[in-house]
C-alpha cells in the first residue's frame, strides 16, 4: 500500500472531511518535520518504470520500492 502524506491547516476538521467524503481512508496525525528530499531518475524514467525511486535525503542516498512503500537500500 502506498502511503500519501498531506500537510493541512490546523483548523481543518479531518474527521468531518473524511466522513463526508465517503471514501474508505484512515487518517493518522504524526509529528511534523521539515526537510528536503530530492528524487533522481534517468531521462527516460527507467527507475520509475520499475516502481523504484532514488532519493537523496540530507546526506543519505535511498532506493525506494514504490509498490511496497519501503526503503530497500540506504
Amino acid at each position: 500500500m502506498l502511503k500519501i502524506e498531506f500537510r493541512t491547516a490546523e483548523k481543518l476538521n479531518l474527521d468531518r472531511l473524511l466522513s463526508e467524503s465517503g471514501l474508505p481512508f484512515s487518517l493518522e496525525k504524526e509529528s511534523t518535520a521539515n526537510g528536503r528530499v530530492r528524487y533522481f531518475d534517468t531521462f527516460d524514467w527507467r527507475l520509475f518504470a520499475k516502481q523504484l525511486a532514488l532519493a537523496k535525503n540530507g546526506r543519505k542516498w535511498e532506493l525506494h520500492n514504490l509498490s511496497q512503500n519501503e526503503v530497500i537500500a540506504a
